[in-house]
């Protein structure tokens, strides 16, 4: 908008923490010198055959107007930024088992839905960050999908349902069939400023990391071998977030 001579007044999100990229606020708002709030949210629009202004207030904890700061922001344009979610029309009329914390369907790391001919990929599955890693599921669906129609598809012995600590709000795929190395991705509930572990158990999986927040996503390594190798009783894998508290770089 400001490369084509708009002058953008603010940004305001309604968390009490950034929910996109922060590579994005830096490149987006601040090299622009854009000031972004957080905890406020827009209440009333004013204006009849065109948007004259906008009335701003700052959120409490309890996600309610706090009083005393209604604001009015004279603007022109106002535009709407909800989020993104999974187109799931096609996946609801083939009856394919939908995830609640991601609104996309149900996959293992073959990327094979509840419906065993049906695989999905990409966003319709999850909403990721960056578009390689939707053209790296594309392909990993294709191949899988071409295997089962050779009548040439493993799927393991068994199948691993994933688990998460309440931290964590998603985490695609779901299940695991121990045939392919794979990355799973999540998604904290909260920011975490400071170092933490991510893991996988029992045993799989475990790196440090400097942060976790909701907007970006963290990627969890699981090894077939590993998960091969498990208990013959074993049917879930347990994936983790824990905090190691505030340290100094």
């Amino acid at each position: 908008m400001v490369l084509e001579g708009a002058e953008v007044v603010a940004v305001f999100e309604i968390m009490p923490w950034v929910s996109g990229l922060r590579r994005n606020i830096a490149q987006c708002l601040d090299d622009f010198g854009i000031p972004y709030y957080l905890e406020h949210s827009v209440c009333a629009l004013h204006g009849k055959d065109r948007l004259e202004g906008v009335s701003v207030v700052r959120i409490g904890e309890d996600r309610k107007p706090i009083d005393g700061t209604l604001r009015f922001i004279g603007c022109d344009t106002l535009l709407l930024a909800v989020g993104l979610i999974p187109e799931n029309e096609l996946s609801r009329m083939a009856g394919i088992e939908l995830d609640p914390s991601t609104n996309g369907p149900v996959v293992n790391e073959l990327l094979q839905t509840s419906a065993e001919c049906i695989f999905a990929a990409g966003n319709v599955v999850v909403v990721y960050d960056l578009v390689d890693f939707v053209s790296e599921a594309g392909e990993r669906a294709g191949s899988s999908a071409a295997l089962y129609a050779q009548g040439k598809l493993d799927r393991g012995r068994r199948e691993f349902a994933i688990e998460t600590t309440p931290n964590i709000r998603v985490v695609s795929p779901q299940k695991l069939c121990g045939v392919l190395d794979t990355t799973v991705f999540i998604r904290v509930a909260e920011p975490v400023e400071g170092r933490c572990r991510l893991w996988a158990e029992p045993g799989i999986f475990s790196q440090t990391l400097r942060y976790a927040r909701p907007g970006e996503m963290n990627e969890v390594k699981i090894s077939a071998q590993k998960l091969r190798d498990l208990p013959e009783d074993a049917r879930s894998v347990r994936i983790g977030l824990e905090a190691f508290g505030l340290e100094s770089e």
